[in-house]
């Protein structure tokens, strides 16, 4: 389950509301209500990334990447931090002041001692991003951990993270859950139109059957009707040639053969569907990983993979205490794997018209 979705500008104001720096470095302030300003350059992907928080809150947030060159004192070449970089963070916040009538109290960057590539005193270009700000500046090779860091220790206390701002749209985002209802929605419906179209071939070839027997019947009856009825072709009883026992015999003989037509039976299909809900309830387990499920008009058969041994002693109890199964009894055959244990079980469907708990 998905707790907290956050961005990186969350962790920057999260991470350095109290605390800049590392070790000896470390700088402390209070807690301010006003806006306050943090920025980083993060040495591996060359961007300043900002934020403007209140109440270790964003309210505005941005990055742009540094260009490359040559620091001082270094032979490589890498991501360097300049006074246009500066000059650009100041302009994107006049810009950012202008919209939500605010602006920072407190100035905070972290950055590499050697990340700062320009002639002139990078004090003095902090302090000029925002003038009238306070302006601290700490020195880390790596402020990306440094932020991490800071934003994992916030996360010991509950009740401090409860109501803080996140990404709402990714935070309730369907999960493992979600996916894993969907499948069996669709393993169901699959099953169920599997099973409809057993049920309705099965009736087919009932019908078919009936057919013909019927046809028979009705060939023996001609045939019959053609030996004992009289030649003259305008009806049984019309003229001389009558013979009652002759239209007695006929008679005889088609309930005869009435009789020897026996009603069809049509078998009623396993209830499938009525099954398949009973044991999701138990194959339903999210450390089960469900493989194979074939149903047959004799047995069911299932193939899952379980973590441990028990894990499958929890699987086979669940299927002998469950209620409303249509299967007698289960047999189970093992295979460990490097993933855990597969498992297949053999189930054969009770008589018609009776359910019992579980399986044996």
């Amino acid at each position: 389950m998905v707790g907290r979705v956050v961005s990186i500008w969350h962790v920057l104001s999260e991470a350095f509301g109290d605390v800049v720096g590392s070790g000896s470095d470390r700088m402390i302030s209070a807690a301010s209500d006003g806006t306050v300003a943090y920025a980083l350059v993060d040495p591996e992907e060359g961007r300043l990334i900002w934020v403007w928080s209140r109440g270790n809150a964003p309210i505005a947030s941005g990055a742009f990447r540094l260009a490359r060159g040559v620091p001082v004192g270094r032979d490589a070449s890498t991501f360097v931090l300049g006074a246009s970089d500066l000059s650009r963070l100041a302009s994107e916040w006049l810009a950012w002041s202008t919209q939500l009538g605010a602006s920072p109290s407190r100035f905070r960057l972290v950055l590499p001692d050697w990340v700062w590539h320009d002639e002139s005193s990078l004090g003095e270009r902090v302090a000029a991003v925002w003038p009238g700000a306070t302006a601290d500046i700490a020195m880390e090779n790596d402020p990306i951990a440094l932020a991490l860091s800071g934003f994992a220790d916030g996360l010991g206390d509950a009740g401090s993270t409860a109501d803080r701002p996140s990404l709402e749209q990714l935070q309730t985002r369907p999960g493992r859950p979600h996916r894993a209802m969907y499948q069996w929605a669709a393993a169901a419906v699959a099953i169920a139109a599997l099973g409809m179209g057993g049920a309705a071939y099965r009736v087919h070839a009932s019908a078919k059957a009936a057919d013909s027997k019927a046809d028979d019947a009705r060939r023996v009856w001609r045939e019959q009707a053609g030996q004992l009825q009289p030649a003259d072709s305008t009806g049984v009883m019309a003229g001389e040639a009558y013979d009652a026992v002759a239209v007695e015999n006929l008679r005889a003989a088609l309930e005869t053969q009435r009789r020897a037509v026996a009603p069809i039976a049509i078998t009623p299909p396993k209830p499938v569907l009525r099954e398949l809900e009973t044991l999701s309830y138990v194959l339903g387990n999210p450390d089960y990983e469900l493989r194979r499920v074939s149903i047959s008009d004799f047995a069911v058969t299932i193939v899952v993979v379980v973590p441990d041994t028990a894990a499958y002693e929890e699987l086979t109890n669940s299927l002998q205490r469950i209620a409303g199964s249509a299967v007698a009894e289960w047999s189970q055959s093992l295979k460990p794997q490097g993933d855990g244990i597969e498992v297949m079980l053999n189930g054969t469907w009770v008589s018609q018209g009776r359910t019992q708990p579980g399986g044996a």
